[in-house]
């Protein structure tokens, strides 16, 4: 899985891509989760974390220093919230 975002964003920086693994994929509050072994820090929420075949597996959620634990969005919950909406 790869990590992409722009955290702590300044003019001039380029996109930050952070190799990790799926250490889980677990269910909170009825949404579907995928755990990651690199550190998403702020200014990623909302990038894309790819798979091995650079498709989008999820959508960045939450991390960081004061987490201590990492998350994307599963792509899946993404799907079905645009069927709900369209």
């Amino acid at each position: 899985m790869t990590a992409l975002g722009y955290p702590k964003w300044a003019p001039g920086d380029r996109l930050n891509t952070r190799p990790g693994v799926v250490t889980t994929i677990t269910v909170k509050s009825a949404v579907s989760l995928i755990e990651v072994s690199q550190m998403l820090t702020q200014g990623m929420s909302g990038g894309p974390l790819l798979d091995d075949n650079d498709a989008v597996a999820g959508i960045i959620h939450k991390g960081g220093p004061e987490e201590g634990r990492d998350f994307a969005v599963h792509i899946k919950e993404l799907e079905k919230w645009l069927k709900i909406r369209l």
